[in-house]
């Protein structure tokens, strides 16, 4: 005990520089310390504090944090600290970080064990304090939301370990299939007709499913190019609202310590080329999406095989009903 003490002793002074007898060396401190370190040097007879403001150095980055918010700052902290007075990106990420992962890990089942596993090392927090398992402890936070967003992610995806989940009624008739007559192809302007699919009708045009994705597409061949479509415009538009965000934050730090070329040639050009392009094609994928098409209504003038225009559509018209797998084609 006493060799490490001396050997703290040393090292503090090798940082000082020797003045005769004395010692002069500088320390950062936050002001919230102040009171509590003059009145521990203050015993010291020798020693003499003297604040000091006359220098260029760029003073330490120091963030408070708590056991909540601790393991955001770390994951910050490992791709950059920020700099004195610079905002302080852990705090978005509070909310991004775990959404974000949600969205990769999309599966109510698997998110809930997660989400289990979260809210028993938060519950249990002082009792777990002297098991194996202390070292999980300062991230039960961050498990615990990231559990939350991938159930509820997994919620919108439709998915439970995989399997498709039917939470309300389907906009589908699933219960009875029917049979699909194929058009002849083989002959233009045909009116014959052959057993071809099996489809579910849609019950209603106006029909929503009511939260996240119908479980009537899971039964057909096109299942996974939808969902896969769905989950990669949704990564997107969530991709461009977070690098907006980090433009956004660049932006108060450029106004803040009147970076004013920052300002102009990073943040704003940055945003217009980050909009003109990445935006607007967020705001196409919205537009298609809260566009309705009615592909019943029988004013839908088609394209026949032979590339003439038919203002009658042939009396099936495939887009308008859900088809099975491949392997139940006759």
């Amino acid at each position: 005990m006493f060799l490490a003490k001396e050997k703290a002793l040393y090292e503090t002074l090798n940082m000082m520089k020797q003045q005769g007898q004395s010692y002069i060396g500088y320390y950062w401190a936050p002001l919230q310390f102040q009171e509590a370190i003059n009145t521990k040097m203050s015993n010291q007879t020798a020693t003499k504090i003297i604040a000091f403001d006359a220098h260029s150095i760029i003073p330490p980055t120091f963030f408070k944090h708590t056991d909540f918010t601790g393991v955001f700052q770390l994951i910050v902290d490992t791709y950059g600290i920020p700099t004195y007075q610079e905002a302080n990106p852990a705090v978005i990420s509070i909310v991004t970080f775990p959404f974000l992962f949600g969205m990769m890990f999309g599966d109510l089942g698997h998110g809930s064990i997660l989400f289990s596993l979260g809210a028993f090392l938060t519950m249990f927090n002082g009792y777990l304090q002297q098991s194996s398992i202390k070292f999980m402890l300062p991230f039960r936070y961050i498990v615990l939301l990231m559990g939350l967003a991938s159930s509820y992610c997994g919620f919108i995806y439709n998915d439970w370990f995989a399997m498709p989940l039917q939470m309300f009624d389907s906009c589908y008739q699933i219960d009875e299939r029917s049979q699909y007559l194929n058009v002849n192809t083989t002959m233009v302007n045909t009116t014959e007709y052959y057993p071809g699919d099996f489809y579910y009708p849609r019950l209603e045009f106006n029909c929503t499913y009511p939260m996240g994705y119908d479980p009537a597409w899971r039964l057909t061949a096109d299942d996974l190019t939808l969902s896969n479509n769905i989950k990669m415009k949704l990564s997107v538009i969530m991709g461009i609202i977070h690098m907006c965000l980090g433009i956004f934050i660049k932006g108060t730090n450029s106004v803040y310590f009147r970076r004013w070329p920052d300002l102009i040639f990073e943040v704003i050009v940055g945003f217009v080329i980050l909009l003109g392009l990445f935006g607007w094609m967020d705001f196409l994928i919205y537009g298609k999406w809260f566009t309705k098409l009615d592909l019943t209504d029988r004013s839908i003038r088609t394209i026949d095989h032979a590339g003439d225009l038919s203002a009658t559509p042939p009396t099936y018209n495939y887009t308008t009903y859900m088809y099975q797998a491949d392997y139940d084609n006759q």
